[in-house]
């Protein structure tokens, strides 16, 4: 039988819904030997529900110090990035801590990342994202997808989800909308993910793709 190749993945984000899931559907694939999962706080690995924990580790890294506590070195032999790193302007308590969570460290890990020789950059964005928005979370998650673009990586894909299922977590707002509206359960789009991030490393492919909550649906059917 023809050898499996296998990868190595990194996950910034891990704690918030969608990285939780991108962690579980890593560890679920064969494909993937290793999941680095670089957290602000120590974590424990059950609480992303796989059964196979031994691919995981766990790194602690401080945010506010990337330079000292993420050397380059800590990304070789990586061949994936998910970038699931986000939060909100409510949760962050002001517009400054939302821009510099959502952008500022993505502004510097997205270099360490290339430096590594780093080939596919899985970023979560938000339907709507455009970097000359009036609105500074979409403004925001829009810049976010041009570092990435600009970062020229071998292959990248931005996921631009609407409406999240969450779960139990589901906010609110995105209770109302989702009796008009279908919600993408957060499985799925890690799921997704995964399945796109295989198949650009696999086929070396030099594509830069945006997809929406449709393409999710096509993409895991």
């Amino acid at each position: 039988a023809a050898a499996v190749t296998l990868f190595k993945a990194a996950v910034f984000g891990s704690t918030g819904a969608i990285g939780k899931d991108v962690v579980k559907s890593l560890s679920d694939s064969e494909k993937w030997s290793e999941i680095f999962v670089f957290v602000r706080k120590p974590t424990e690995k059950s609480q992303f529900g796989c059964e196979n924990e031994s691919k995981i580790s766990i790194k602690v890294i401080d945010f506010e110090n990337l330079k000292e506590t993420l050397p380059s070195s800590a990304l070789d032999g990586i061949n994936g990035i998910f970038y699931c790193l986000g939060t909100t302007r409510k949760d962050a308590r002001s517009d400054e801590k939302f821009v510099r969570i959502d952008k500022g460290y993505l502004e510097e890990i997205s270099p360490l990342c290339k430096e590594a020789g780093i080939s596919h950059f899985s970023l979560v964005s938000s339907m709507g994202a455009c970097s000359t928005s009036m609105f500074l979370y979409t403004k925001t998650k829009g810049q976010c997808e041009d570092i990435v673009r600009n970062s020229n990586f071998s292959s990248a894909s931005i996921w631009r989800p609407g409406l999240l299922d969450r779960g139990d977590k589901m906010r609110f707002k995105e209770k109302i909308f989702a009796y008009v509206s279908k919600p993408l359960p957060t499985e799925k789009i890690a799921k997704a993910m995964v399945i796109d991030a295989e198949k650009k490393l696999l086929n070396e492919s030099k594509e830069t793709d945006v997809y929406g909550n449709e393409d999710v649906f096509k993409i895991v059917a």
